[in-house]
Formats: structure tokens, sequence, C-alpha cells
């Protein structure tokens, strides 16, 4: 029996259907939007056939995920209960061309699916210096309180730059991007960078405390993990990155989740997602009311997730193909590479490419203003962008088959490495839920920034096999 058609294909293919045959009686244009969008679920079905053990955090599994809350959950909510968000998000646009356009979005997913399951293969890197090495608590105790003090550092650099306004509490999640020149602005990515360092050190110290800790050192590290957890916190919170505090314990659930053997406490699952959902709420709350828009939304936590605009959007996947080229040209590979430039700050290089399309979608395929911020195109329509349909087929393919390839290469060692789960969770979810509704270059920088920070703390807090286990020895 295979678990994985009766839990993510054939209710799907049921609920379209279903959805189908409104439409056919009635001829409302939402219930066809909810055919065609619970059908886009069923282009998971390549991916699908095997009877392997479902594996909750398989990066195809994520992508389903984000599937699921931007497209079919929320064609629920616009059709059922109706979304303020998706109407000024479609604004302007005819739903008929909406909807003439929405089944492109579901060959771009099919072609995903068949690059992951294109291959088995795997990259040999048990044999990587890093990977042979150990974890080692005194080192961890050591370098902790410098990654604390580098991310304390960029948070106040952060904070003293925006110029925030404790006085009015409303303001305190909203800025985005400050301008640096005229009409440019910046996000100040190299002081996210080193605030970043606590986010990655409470996952260091997550897994080494789940994997190989002793009694005696139990509640000096539940101390790091409540520390590093607090300053983890700080610079997403300012700068309303919703998604960014929600990664933080989506992350640490992933790590328990293999350092358990594939299994997750309900207690942890259920504690997480509504920690991360009322915080995020709050978040948007705090932003609208200092912007002047209806806040009211924001306070429900189904508006706020799967009506946020967030997430592999059918809706915006149709506006763009159905623009390109006429109101923005095609990119030419350009998007695909414009992450050879994000090293450099802004403040530096005013006028360098910017490696989100979310502003270029905005301003010019939406006609409305934008800062820094945007409509993501996620990787479909960013395919079509580029090369128009035969981009919209080769780059979704392309990503599918690099998923696989990253997954099969970790996927035996994560459980008994815990060096090896903390590399993995550096890209996993940036470069399969986040990448699918963002774009290449804008996934690859975050997923790049977060490796180089986990790769320095781990280089700093390992030692080679060979002398742990000669200082075990002498512990002895």
């Amino acid at each position: 029996m295979n678990l994985r058609l009766i839990a993510l294909i054939y209710p799907n293919i049921i609920i379209s259907l279903f959805f189908l045959l409104l439409y056919t009686l009635s001829n409302e244009e939402g219930y066809l939007f909810c055919s065609i969008s619970f059908l886009c679920l069923c282009a998971f079905l390549p991916s699908q056939l095997n009877n392997r053990k479902i594996d909750v955090f398989e990066p195809i599994n994520l992508i389903y995920f984000a599937v699921f809350l931007g497209t079919a959950a929320r064609s629920l909510l616009v059709t059922l209960q109706g979304s303020e968000k998706f109407d000024y998000l479609t604004e302007g646009f005819s739903f008929s061309t909406i909807l003439g356009f929405s089944p492109f979005l579901f060959l771009g997913l099919l072609s995903l699916n068949l690059g992951y399951s294109f291959h088995n293969k795997r990259i040999p890197i048990e044999r990587l210096f890093l990977l042979k090495r150990k974890i080692s608590t005194n080192k961890i105790h050591a370098i902790f309180p410098v990654a604390i003090f580098i991310s304390a550092t960029g948070s106040f650099l952060y904070l003293k730059t925006i110029n925030l306004d404790l006085s009015d509490l409303t303001s305190i999640s909203n800025k985005r991007a400050i301008e640096v020149d005229d009409g440019t602005y910046s996000a100040y990515g190299h002081l996210k960078f080193l605030a970043s360092f606590a986010e990655v050190a409470l996952y260091l110290v997550l897994a080494s405390g789940l994997t190989m800790l002793k009694r005696s050192h139990k509640l000096s590290n539940q101390i790091m993990i409540y520390t590093a957890f607090a300053f983890a916190f700080i610079t997403p919170f300012v700068s309303s990155s919703r998604m960014d505090i929600m990664l933080v314990g989506i992350n640490c659930l992933i790590i328990i989740y293999y350092a358990k053997n594939r299994s997750l406490p309900k207690k942890v699952l259920i504690g997480t997602l509504v920690f991360s959902v009322s915080i995020a709420s709050g978040m948007g709350y705090l932003r609208a009311t200092a912007q002047g828009n209806d806040a009211s939304t924001y306070t429900d936590p189904i508006q706020s997730t799967v009506g946020s605009g967030n997430f592999v959007d059918l809706a915006r996947t149709s506006i763009i193909i159905a623009n390109v080229p006429e109101k923005m040209d095609y990119l030419y590979g350009t998007s695909l590479i414009s992450w050879i430039t994000a090293p450099i700050p802004r403040v530096i290089w005013p006028e360098k490419p910017n490696v989100s399309l979310g502003p270029s979608v905005r301003s010019e395929i939406y006609g409305l203003p934008t800062l820094n911020n945007g409509f993501p195109p996620g990787i479909v329509a960013e395919g079509y962008m580029n090369f128009g349909y035969i981009g919209l087929i080769i780059l979704p393919f392309l990503f599918g088959s690099i998923q696989k390839l990253l997954y099969m290469t970790f996927r035996n060692i994560i459980i008994s490495n815990p060096i090896a789960l903390l590399i993995y969770i550096s890209f996993l979810w940036r470069f399969s839920f986040g990448a699918i509704g963002l774009n290449f270059s804008q996934a690859l920088v975050q997923v790049a920034t977060d490796i180089v920070v986990m790769g320095t703390l781990l280089i700093l807090t390992t030692s080679s096999a060979r002398k742990a286990n000669l200082q075990k020895a002498k512990s002895l």
C-alpha cells in the first residue's frame, strides 16, 4: 500500500473533480479556480510513486506543503470566505485571464516532480573533513559567547541604522529597508548576516544536546538555547521578516525530527506551530497598524498565513505569464546569476542588481510602488520570465533534480551524524519550501549565508575524531 499516494494525491484528485462538477453546474469561476488549484497538487504524482516511508521533511514534501498553502488552501479561502489580500493582489487583472493561464503552474510543477523522480544519485560526502570531525562540548561553551556577541553587535548596529523608535510600539515590527541614495533602498543584509550568528548557534547547541549531551551539561545547554533563541528573534522581528521567525521554529523541529530517528513529539510540534503563527500574526498586525492599513486581517491566523500572498501563488504565476514580455522584458538568465553581486553591500554599490525579483514584479507588472519588498514570482514563473515557455519547463525540472540530489546525499547520514544534520538544515528549508515561492538567486544567497555561518561555527566547535576519542579516553 502506497501511503504517499493515499495521503498526498488521491484526496486532491477527488476534491478537484468535485469542484469541477460544481463549476459545471453553477458556472461559478471560483469553483474552477479551486479545481485547478487542487489539480496542481496532483502534479506531485511522479515523485510519490514509491513505497518508501514518508519523510516529513523530504524536500519534495516541503515544496508540496508550499503549494498546498499558497494554491489549494488559498483557493478555498478566496472562494468560500474571501480574502482582502487576494483582492488587492489581483486588482486590475481579469479573473478569466488568471484562470486561462493557471494550467501553466501545473505544467511547471509536473516538470519539477519529473526532475525529482529522474534519478537517485547522490554525492559521496562521508569523507569530507568536516563530517569526520566530532562536536566538542567544551568548544561550544567557549565559542557560544563569541557567537552571541557577534549577533548582538549586528542587531545593535541594525537597530541604530534604522533609527528604531521604541516610543511607538506599532513601528517596532515595521521597517524593512531605508534609503541610501536617491530612489535606492538597502535592507542592510550585512548587518543581518552578523545577527544570524545567534540563530545558527541555537541550532548547534540544540543538535549537540539531543545527540551527545551529558547530564552534567543539561542546565548550561538549556541556558544557551534560551539565550540564542532570544537573540535570534531580534532582527527578524524588527524588520518584520515573518518567514524568518517561522524558520527558526521549523528548523528546530527538523533537528528534533531527525535526531529522534524521524519522529516528532506531538506537544513539540503543536507548541512550535502555535508559537510561530502567533508571532507572525502579531508582527503582521504591528506592521499593518504602522502603515495605516486594516490590521484585523492579521489577527486571523488563517488570513495571515494562507491569505498572506506568500508561498506558491497560482494567481500571481498566471498574472506574470500573462504579462511577460508585454509589461516586463524577458530576463534571459540574468536573474539566475544575480547572486554573484550579493556579497557587495548596497551602501557601497547603490545601483547593484537586486537578487530578489519581487520588487521588479511589483513595480513593472503590477504597477505598484515598492521599496525593497515586492511580489516574488516563484521558480515556475521565474523560468518563464527568463526563457518563456521553454524556461517554464526546464528551470523547474533542473530545480527538482537538484533537490533530489541533495536529499539523497544526506538522507542516510543525518540520523547518525549531527554535523551532517546541521549542514542539511542550513539549506533544506530555504532551498525547498522557500525557493519554490521566491526566485533562484534570492534563495541561493540565503542558503549561502546560512552555510557560511554554520560552517564557521562548526569548524570552531569541532575536533578531529582521533583527538576527540583521546580526550574521551582521558576523561574515563
